[in-house]
């Protein structure tokens, strides 16, 4: 599973995947001086100019149960 909510505080699934691990959205309201829309579709932009690290993570993790239902057809 991947969460790409970079504001949510809690997800009823471990999220193998987390954009919270690698961007701090709150961080980029303070230091931008954005509202938390606007930080919200940074951290997305942010990450989404470093997809190809998690199409990699995903890739590596190809023959994990929960990753493969998912994921596989994409990368094969």
């Amino acid at each position: 599973m991947i969460n790409l909510d970079p504001g949510v505080l809690y997800l009823p699934y471990t999220p193998q995947i987390d954009i919270r691990k690698t961007i701090n959205y709150k961080e980029l309201m303070t230091s931008y001086g954005l509202g938390p829309n606007g930080a919200i579709m940074t951290s997305l932009n942010l990450y989404a100019a470093r997809f190809n690290e998690v199409l990699t993570e995903v890739e590596n993790n190809k023959n994990d149960f929960r990753l493969k239902n998912y994921f596989l057809t994409f990368i094969e």
